[in-house]
């Protein structure tokens, strides 16, 4: 689900499900949650760079099959903690490498990194708004 991989000192960290435009069930949220965690008390990791496996997608947000086939949504301190310097302070420079769809909670997870590098690919959709909503972790 989340990759990861140390060179010369960058944590590259892939959300890797391509299949379903890498959006994050609850496992993913909670594995995000613990490779930001565990970067941080990494001496080898100086930076992260996050990316999206496959072409279609950085991140299409929360995984909705999933939310709708067991009613629930991930608690407010997973989705916290899958965002980098939300459940703790995080002390290394973060760079989102943005491209294909970048949909709600992928959005969310983009503006809490420090750099956000887009490809022309990259379309960006708050579908909440469609529906009179606002993302929480957006809102902060």
């Amino acid at each position: 689900m989340i990759k990861s991989e140390i060179s010369e000192g960058v944590l590259t960290l892939t959300l890797d499900r391509p299949e379903r435009l890498n959006a994050l069930d609850s496992a993913g949220k909670a594995a995000l949650g613990r490779a930001w965690h565990d970067a941080l008390r990494n001496p080898e990791v100086r930076a992260v760079v996050l990316q999206g496996a496959g072409e279609r997608a950085f991140c299409a947000g929360s995984d909705l099959k999933e939310i709708s086939a067991t009613g629930q949504v991930a608690s407010t301190d997973v989705l916290a903690s899958c965002l980098p310097g939300v459940a703790e302070d995080f002390t290394k420079p973060v760079v989102a490498a943005l491209h294909g769809h970048v949909i709600g909670l992928g959005i969310s997870i983009a503006m809490y990194c420090d750099f956000r590098i887009a490809a022309p690919t990259a379309r960006f959709r708050f579908p909440e708004v469609e529906h009179d909503m606002l993302s929480g972790f957006s809102a902060i």
